[in-house]
């Protein structure tokens, strides 16, 4: 997931400099599903506690905000992971008491972490490395799944011997899954984009109930309404998220004899991919 820089940047310093409403909208925007899939991608997760700690994050988006250094020589995308970091860790110890918060080679699930899945110069070098590493077979099992606008004739000659089918059959597999995600790429682009116009709404409705001291008890009331039925809506949005990319499968399972051993098959794929992607950086960090 790409954090872009200079945008976020930007919008940063106009919320600083007191545009706070659409700075907001802007940043929310940009890394709403970044920080939604930050503890998944990051530790071993599930989707509703990636619904609940982005509910505990934004809410303290502006004492984040107000935090960044904006004179200092520094990505953003470099100092958010930090900074997410340590929510994860106050959030794990307000609401799981005792559970471990180091983050291990165990706690990694098939999700690559931030600082491997991109930067924001997108350098692939570490996943590029690890796709190498991997025997042809998992190899093209990765590709048609997660990059098939990465394969290359090679894949495709290797997916022929592998699953025995034409060139013009896989040709026509990897055009269906290119299309399948990226059609799911403009879902996940429409569910942040009304994530954040409901976050927007619900900053300016919790603002005014909470500074403006001379509201009745019927307006609070009214305020409070309509804070929960935004939240209610923004929920329903967070949980779209959450639907699996049925349509990817689909396409996908035409590779194989039926459903588990495609399952099957991507599972292992994955796990040898993500130990060759440890391995390299593990390296990296003791040659350093």
């Amino acid at each position: 997931m790409r954090l872009r820089d200079d945008i976020i940047k930007r919008a940063i310093a106009d919320y600083m400099h007191g545009d706070q409403d659409g700075a907001l909208a802007v940043f929310r925007k940009e890394t709403d599903l970044y920080i939604y899939n930050f503890p998944r991608m990051a530790y071993r997760k599930t989707l509703d506690f990636c619904s609940d700690f982005y509910l505990y994050v934004t809410e303290r988006l502006d004492g984040i905000l107000r935090n960044y250094p904006l004179d200092a020589n520094i990505q953003f995308k470099t100092w958010f992971n930090y900074v997410l970091r340590n929510q994860m860790i106050s959030f794990i110890r307000y609401t799981c008491p005792g559970e471990p918060t180091e983050l291990t080679v165990e706690n990694i699930d098939d999700y690559p972490s931030p600082d491997i899945i991109s930067t924001d110069q997108a350098d692939y070098t570490e996943l590029r490395q690890g796709l190498a590493k991997l025997p042809p077979n998992d190899r093209v099992v990765i590709k048609f799944y997660y990059l098939p606008e990465m394969i290359d004739a090679d894949d495709i000659r290797e997916a022929c011997i592998l699953f025995g089918i034409t060139i013009s059959a896989a040709l026509s597999i990897q055009r269906s899954l290119i299309e399948a995600n990226y059609a799911d790429i403009r879902r996940i682009r429409d569910v942040s984009s009304k994530t954040a116009e409901l976050n927007a709404k619900l900053s300016a409705l919790k603002h005014r109930l909470y500074t403006v001291h001379t509201l009745d008890l019927g307006e609070k009331n009214s305020l409070l309404e309509k804070i929960a039925r935004l939240e209610v809506a923004r929920n329903k949005e967070i949980r779209r998220l959450e639907l699996p990319d049925r349509k990817v499968f689909q396409e996908f399972t035409v590779l194989f004899k039926n459903i588990r051993l495609a399952q099957y098959r991507l599972s292992n794929a994955k796990k040898r991919l993500r130990f060759e992607v440890l391995k390299i950086l593990r390296s990296k960090d003791e040659g350093a």
